[in-house]
């Protein structure tokens, strides 16, 4: 220990010598030492305290595990700080000290090591996290407290013409019937996690004068918000058939309710409205769907008119327009279908537009963490062979110097280079392998979960 700190003393002392003779030659001063070198060579007699505290430092560089290799400081001449000539001049008093064998490669590492730390961060930082996949079609948002409940993100509700004008027949079959059974298919293919609900209007009463007033306050929900379930909607269907008039405004300002009642935040409400006429019963369902729409609740209100006369389409489109959303005409029974059809191949769309855009996103992920692990390990690398080529080039003009056999010196910087280099390789390939792995874990379960929805929308259409 106390040739160690002889030498780190001396390499003080030399340090400040050799950049205050530099500063007197660019000055033009020759002859003897100038006073601030006086001082600094009465200053050399009290370094004991630093000396120790460099001899000490050097136990940075003692380390078998290359990321502790890391993590240590780097030399005091290292990057664009490196002078050859301060560095070979203190090599050369260490030798002359006596310092040799490994002890002498800590001492040329505490001159040369490089900086690592940031790139040793890098490795202790990285994370691979799972992608959070954008909103699904009608998703449903986990309860985080609870870790159950479960809300919907998508709420849809039929509102049902039941008045007496659908007992008619449209293609020789009745149209309440018809549109039953298309309302019937279009909300069980509603993916599994969107709320569906059913409220009936003009089932009470009848279409008499006398059956007037009960008809236009009869509107009621046959099926409360909820995932579709076949048997209960069935039988849902089943208790009502058509018989008095239309109140379509009442039926919207109870639909508000319903949406209230379902609660929920960032949940998508749309209303389809499924008639075969305007309103009868004195309403301004004009004003109660802008009003609806315009609410906090922000719900859309679509019309269907099945068998409208042509008189009366105005009057529901206006209604549409007010909610927000659109009039569809269907004068069959296929059309009706058709027109539910489409409303689930825009679902069937929405799938698909979710399966790409996440599947991209796992890919840019996937791509940026792997381009940038290799840039990172690029320069790494780089970084290993300047400070490899420094070290056997100051062994070799050592050796031509003192003329002494340093190859000691240069095995253990080689070592040293090959060891750092194996850790930052093995270390990146970890990181992209497992970038890759997840990326492709992700991507699978996207394709596999947006190929799924959309055979199930698919198969509501056979």
């Amino acid at each position: 220990m106390e040739t160690k700190h002889r030498w780190t003393a001396w390499l003080l002392s030399l340090v400040c010598s050799v950049l205050l003779l530099g500063c007197s030659a660019n000055e033009g001063v020759e002859g003897e030492a100038s006073a601030e070198e006086e001082q600094v060579a009465t200053a050399q007699d009290d370094s004991e305290p630093e000396s120790v505290l460099l001899a000490e430092n050097l136990e940075r560089f003692k380390h078998s595990e290359p990321d502790m290799l890391m993590r240590a400081e780097p030399g005091m001449y290292h990057g664009d700080q490196y002078d050859e000539e301060i560095v070979l001049e203190a090599l050369k008093a260490a030798v002359e000290e006596g310092i040799e064998g490994e002890e002498l490669f800590y001492v040329l590492l505490d001159l040369v090591a490089e900086d690592y730390r940031e790139y040793q961060d890098y490795f202790d930082q990285v994370e691979i996290t799972r992608l959070e996949v954008t909103d699904r079609p009608g998703d449903m948002e986990q309860d985080a407290e609870e870790g159950e409940a479960r809300t919907p993100q998508a709420n849809v509700q039929v509102l049902f013409d039941s008045s007496r004008s659908m007992t008619g027949t449209v293609d020789g079959a009745v149209k309440m019937e018809l549109a039953k059974e298309a309302v019937q298919d279009f909300l069980a293919q509603m993916p599994d996690n969107t709320h569906v609900s059913l409220r009936v209007y003009g089932h009470k009463g009848d279409n008499t004068a006398e059956g007037y007033a009960e008809s236009c306050v009869g509107t009621e929900l046959m099926y409360p918000f909820s995932p579709f379930e076949e048997g209960a909607f069935l039988e849902a269907l089943d208790q009502f058939s058509p018989t008095g008039f239309t109140p379509i405004a009442a039926s919207i300002e109870a639909a508000k309710e319903d949406l209230l009642a379902a609660g929920g935040e960032r949940i998508e409400s749309i209303i389809y409205i499924v008639s075969d006429g305007e309103e009868t019963c004195g309403g301004d369902p004009v004003k109660v769907a802008r009003e609806l729409h315009e609410s906090e609740i922000n719900a859309v209100v679509n019309i269907i008119g099945f068998d409208v006369a042509n008189e009366e389409q105005e009057a529901l489109m206006e209604i549409a327009e007010a909610g927000g959303g659109e009039y569809f005409s269907a004068d069959s029974a296929n059309q009706l279908k058709e027109i539910l059809r489409e409303r689930r191949n825009e679902l069937i769309n929405e799938w698909r537009e979710w399966q790409n855009e996440n599947f991209a996103e796992s890919r840019v992920r996937q791509q940026e963490i792997v381009g940038e692990s290799r840039e990172l390990q690029a320069e790494m690398t780089e970084l290993t062979r300047t400070e490899q080529e420094r070290m056997v080039a100051l062994s070799r003009q050592l050796e031509d110097e003192l003329d002494m056999s340093l190859s000691q010196l240069r095995n253990a910087a080689n070592s040293r280079a090959l060891a750092l280099r194996n850790y930052m390789t093995s270390t990146s390939l970890e990181i992209r392998n497992e970038a890759v792995s997840t990326g492709l874990t992700e991507r699978n379960e996207v394709l596999q979960e947006g190929l799924s929805e959309r055979h199930k929308l698919y198969r509501g259409e056979e």
